[in-house]
């Protein structure tokens, strides 16, 4: 079963409510639970702050890693030392 919806189930929050409160269409919602959807970004950000389902349980594929965050601050800490010049 889907995180979102064991956790409607659990909150017995039906599929109709859910969906109006995220502002999406019941069968978007629908489509989403039964994964024939990928939640988007945005309403994952919804979802989570509303469920307090973790985000990256509803979309791993954003988790940035460690060499990822490595890169970026070191192009940070280069582009300032190039401003500082």
């Amino acid at each position: 079963m889907h995180i979102i919806r064991e956790w409607r189930k659990v909150h017995r929050i039906n599929i109709a409510e859910l969906a109006a409160f995220l502002g999406v269409s019941q069968p978007s919602m629908s489509c989403i639970e039964l994964e024939q959807h990928r939640i988007s970004g945005d309403l994952a950000i919804k979802v989570s702050q509303y469920t307090g389902i973790d985000l990256f349980t509803l979309r791993p594929d954003l988790k940035v890693n460690d060499a990822e965050i490595g890169k970026l601050f070191r192009l940070a800490s280069e582009r300032k030392n190039k401003d500082d010049k």
